[in-house]
């Protein structure tokens, strides 16, 4: 009895050993920012995470949608974020590129950059319930802080790119701040899409 609990438990390692499935690249690890607990932390190890506040509450990225797709189209590139607050708001952020990124690989140049939120090289939109709201940005800025290769075994997975973000606007009239907006992201075959 011993030698076949002892032969199953091998074969179930090995199994999972073997496993090409790396899925585990597109969940999320969440670590509570001591400061703001109801955030994650910023940080630059590809955690799949987003979040921000908005007004006095957090939105913060769910476990049903990717934290950010990139979208290149019509020689944009578009970095949308998706979240939830308090399970029942949905929100997707939109921040429009005026560059295009042809591959994942592209994603690279843009570390270290930063964009003033009400210049022209870049647009902001944002959906609250499948509703577009209007979006007037008073000021603010976006800074993708680090971008970088995700490597498995010496194999690249993805690039992740980790950044910063606040901004105060207008919404559907009504003044609203946007803070310590975060964001940490793993960007692969499942989240990067070029329609170019």
């Amino acid at each position: 009895m011993l030698y076949q609990r002892i032969l199953i438990a091998l074969l179930t390692l090995f199994v999972i050993a073997c496993t090409t499935d790396e899925l585990y690249l597109e969940d999320s690890i969440v670590i509570s920012d001591p400061e703001i607990p109801s955030l994650p932390i910023y940080s630059e190890l590809g955690y799949n995470t987003f979040g921000v506040r908005y007004n006095r509450e957090s939105i913060t990225g769910n476990s049903y949608d990717y934290p950010l797709t990139v979208m290149v189209e019509n020689g944009a590139t578009s970095l949308i974020f998706k979240g939830s607050q308090s399970y029942s708001n949905k929100f997707t952020f939109t921040f429009k590129l005026s560059e295009a990124m042809a591959s994942r690989e592209a994603l690279l140049t843009l570390g270290g950059k930063k964009y003033n939120l009400d210049s022209d090289n870049i647009a902001v939109s944002l959906v609250e319930n499948n509703e577009e709201k209007s979006l007037e940005i008073i000021s603010g800025e976006f800074e993708i802080k680090n971008a970088q290769k995700m490597l498995v075994d010496d194999e690249e997975k993805g690039v992740i790119l980790s950044g910063v973000f606040q901004f105060q606007a207008k919404v559907d009239g009504e003044p609203a701040s946007f803070s310590y907006g975060r964001f940490d992201v793993v960007i692969g075959y499942s989240n990067f899409y070029n329609l170019d």
